[in-house]
């Protein structure tokens, strides 16, 4: 039971304004090995899952942080301009956050894999190869959102239908125990 309250409490997140990237601060060296596992798949997508499912979690998540936009669009047929140009700036800022979000934990890996056995670092680090591409994409995704319309940004971040949120981060979590049992 300890290791599963462990493991929970690793996943709560934080911020780090010197990376600008969300991070893990009940997980350290000491933590149990499935708490590292759990902790390094919840905040993963953008380097081992690359950019298709990143972007896909990325909007998925500011739905799910930002329901009273959500709320406001899908329940709402007379928004105001200045409601509507709100929302739009919260979407563009969360829109520019992915990528730095991005950057921030590439550079934080080798510090999160500290304390592990170095070729089980070695492994799990090889699980995170997608940070650059991810970050192409994040950026170029700002680049077509930055002149949409309300409607159309709304409409591209799945904010007016009901798009179903596939969970992801049960195969990155059996993956990266694997690598750090191979040793």
């Amino acid at each position: 039971m300890q290791t599963v309250a462990e493991s929970i409490d690793a996943t709560v997140p934080g911020f780090d304004s010197e990376t600008n990237t969300i991070i893990q601060p009940n997980l350290d060296e000491e933590s149990a090995i499935i708490a590292r596992a759990l902790a390094l798949a919840d905040l993963g997508t953008a380097g081992m899952d690359g950019p298709e499912n990143f972007l896909v979690e990325g909007d998925a998540l500011f739905r799910e942080e930002n329901m009273d936009v959500t709320d406001a669009i899908r329940n709402s047929k007379d928004l105001s301009d200045e409601d509507k140009n709100q929302m739009r700036r919260r979407m563009l800022n969360w829109t520019v956050f992915q990528s730095s979000f991005t950057q921030g934990r590439q550079v934080l890996l080798g510090k999160e894999l500290e304390g592990l056995p170095p070729k089980a670092q070695e492994g799990v680090g090889a699980l995170f190869d997608k940070f650059d591409q991810t970050m192409t994409a994040c950026k170029e995704r700002m680049e077509g959102r930055k002149d949409m319309s309300f409607e159309e940004l709304a409409l591209d971040m799945g904010l007016n239908s009901a798009k179903l949120d596939d969970d992801l981060s049960s195969e990155k979590e059996k993956e990266i125990l694997k690598k750090i049992e191979a040793v």
